[in-house]
């Protein structure tokens, strides 16, 4: 059960900040914050089963990384395929 958490950790972790570097470029107030709490959560969760993890849950932990940017990368093109390419300059 530990290693599919840190598993969906992994994932979970990754997906967000790579949603997120495409929030803060674009200037996504609203879902900067609320992604960031996503991280938050997911990082507190990798601090209390990650002192623990055997060979197994570290295996798990590395294989979530790569799916969690390729889900995110996915997703941006999708939700945000009609949006601007350049970021908001705020003006």
């Amino acid at each position: 059960m530990n290693a599919f958490l840190l598993f969906l950790s992994s994932l979970t972790i990754v997906f967000a900040i790579a949603f997120q570097q495409h929030n803060v470029h674009y200037r996504r107030y609203r879902l900067a914050a609320i992604n960031a709490m996503v991280i938050d959560a997911m990082h507190l969760l990798l601090l209390k089963l990650g002192t623990t993890a055997g060979m197994m849950e570290m295996a798990a932990f590395l294989f979530g990384g790569p799916l969690g940017t390729l889900a995110a990368m996915w997703l941006n093109d999708r939700v945000f395929a009609g949006a601007s390419t350049e970021p908001a300059t705020g003006k």
